[in-house]
């Protein structure tokens, strides 16, 4: 056999064992970490599952930390292969600071994100508004809960209809009826009666007035508005 065959028969074999050799390496445990609060460990594993049994030089992290990312409140993911056959993955959850219409949360940073499954907070606020006014709702959610704060109150659902009008739904049972203009102003109002109304069985208060506000009293006898 001429010098140059016989030269790359044995470069062709150490090639193909080579290769051999790397298959052999492959993906067989992910480990998750995190302080993970809203999300579980299992969740974020299964979304991984493609790559068990990968070859361990195959596996592309950057591939791995796109695919955790799309999951639910998630915010950074950091990945890294530990040989010689493990994928290490530290994932840094979203908080969430109100469900979002029906199906979504929005979080502290202003993003909306899906649902968790299993996700069963229901100490949360409830914003129902369209998505492109979620940065104004997180402004005023902020302000008035600055306000409810020193009353031991809480918003409980925070509404803005098709024409901007603000409403919320507060823990000591009063709605509040904020309109689209002169918020600032107005929650100034709201201030004051929450100080001379305290403990009063208020249906609603309604501040879309130059001055004042219009008050719907709860009839104590008959549970009926007045």
């Amino acid at each position: 056999m001429p010098v140059t065959l016989l030269s790359g028969a044995l470069i062709w074999g150490a090639v193909t064992i080579f290769q051999q050799q790397l298959s052999q390496w492959r993906i067989t445990q992910v480990d998750i970490e995190g302080d993970l609060v809203f999300l579980n460990a299992p969740d974020i594993a299964r979304s991984t599952l493609m790559y068990h049994g990968a070859g361990f030089f195959e596996v592309d992290v950057y591939q791995v930390r796109q695919k955790v990312l799309q999951l639910p409140l998630v915010d950074r993911v950091k990945v890294r292969k530990r040989w010689p056959d493990r994928l290490d993955i530290h994932v840094y959850e979203k908080v969430p600071v109100a469900f979002w219409n029906q199906d979504r949360l929005l979080a502290s940073d202003g993003s909306l994100s899906q649902k968790p499954d299993g996700f069963q907070d229901m100490s949360l606020p409830r914003f129902q508004a369209e998505a492109e006014w979620q940065d104004d709702m997180i402004r005023m959610y902020r302000l008035i809960q600055q306000v409810l704060v020193d009353h031991d109150i809480q918003i409980e659902i925070l509404s803005m209809d098709a024409v901007q009008s603000l409403e919320a739904h507060l823990s000591n049972g009063w709605k509040v009826r904020f309109g689209r203009q002169l918020f600032d102003e107005r929650l100034q109002r709201l201030q004051v009666l929450l100080v001379n109304l305290a403990g009063k069985d208020i249906h609603y208060i309604d501040l879309r007035y130059g001055k004042g506000a219009a008050i719907r009293w709860k009839d104590k006898e008959t549970g009926d508005h007045s």
